[in-house]
């Protein structure tokens, strides 16, 4: 990654991503589950 002019933004959106992916995975999970119980 030659790239690499502005490390700040690219360590921003590496967390931001992974805070979405796991997010979404759980609200995904909790209505889910939330639908089974039911």
């Amino acid at each position: 990654m030659p790239e690499n002019t502005n490390p700040e933004q690219q360590d921003d959106l590496e967390p931001e991503v992974v805070a979405h992916s796991e997010e979404e995975e759980l609200e995904a999970g909790c209505i889910i589950n939330g639908s089974s119980a039911l």
